[in-house]
């Protein structure tokens, strides 16, 4: 199930204005209404709530991007969507289930000058108001300047693990995470264009809050709370993406609890990645790159 690969390490949530040595869990969200702040709707490809068969060729989007405070919220690590209860009050031990697909994206290592840059991709439980997150997904790095790709999971605070799950740029994955019992999850990730997949259960090794749902475009770190610059991705594009609350399975967008965008923005205010609004039926979004820093 595991092989060896660089050290990363994939936090919760951090707010914009956390310096980047410190592990800082806050109330970065605002307390969203379910619908959110109003935004562009923009034209982008749904897919079915269960992921088919058969790979397919992920779609070129034309997203509008949310690209303001006034449309998302804000930290330096994280884009892309999460889901609470309510984002003032959150309910612990509700979320049972989070998956999504998404097209692993292929990465420009030529302004890298040899540096690591990294990306992941995943869709995890925990990680908003908690110390612990539950998650599984891809990479997309530059080591040594050059483009590596993988799947992984982790288990915060612990480091991430590679999966022996050979991926490339342009291949579709299905990804989920789901809670079984007694603080044990269950972690599933497909490539759908090779057929490939692993799965397995494995006990957190915190009491695992399970009190939000993310489908998250992420600047890892090295794995000493570093975060490293950004890679510059392609877009990538997540379809299917459900979540399940109290027995209840729904996208992101349902109403039976509150969503919210989330826009990764340096301490400087440079926006580092973007997500766009969800399309229709709340199932996926797109995220773009925009700058490593």
């Amino acid at each position: 199930m595991e092989k060896s690969a660089p050290t990363m390490q994939h936090l919760p949530i951090l707010c914009a204005a956390v310096l980047f040595g410190a592990l800082l869990l806050c109330g970065c969200l605002g307390g969203g209404d379910g619908t959110a702040t109003p935004v562009p709707t923009p034209v982008l490809p749904e897919g079915s709530a269960t992921p088919a068969a058969t790979a397919a060729t992920p779609p070129t989007p034309t997203p509008a991007l949310l690209t303001s405070a006034a449309m998302a919220d804000r930290s330096p690590n994280w884009a892309g969507y999460a889901v609470q209860t309510s984002f003032d009050a959150p309910a612990s031990d509700v979320v049972d289930a989070v998956e999504a697909t998404w097209n692993v994206p292929p990465v420009d290592c030529a302004g890298t000058n040899g540096n690591d840059y990294a990306s992941a991709f995943w869709v995890g439980i925990d990680g908003i108001s908690s110390n612990s997150v539950e998650q599984i997904g891809t990479e997309s790095d530059c080591i040594g300047g050059a483009p590596a790709y993988y799947a992984w999971y982790e288990v915060f605070p612990q480091d991430s693990v590679t999966l022996d799950l050979a991926i490339s740029p342009g291949d579709e994955v299905h990804a989920k995470v789901e809670y079984v019992s007694n603080n044990q999850f269950k972690y599933t990730i497909t490539d759908l264009t090779t057929d490939q997949t692993v799965s397995f259960t494995n006990r957190a090794r915190v009491t695992a809050d399970r009190s939000s749902a993310e489908w998250v475009a992420e600047a890892p770190t090295n794995g000493r709370n570093r975060l490293l610059p950004l890679a510059q991705f392609g877009p990538v594009v997540f379809t299917n993406a459900s979540v399940t609350v109290n027995g209840k399975t729904g996208p992101i967008s349902s109403a039976g609890w509150q969503y919210e965008p989330i826009i990764m923005e340096s301490r400087g205010g440079s926006l580092k990645a973007t997500p766009s609004a969800l399309g229709a039926g709340g199932t996926g979004f797109t995220v773009v790159w925009q700058n490593p820093l």
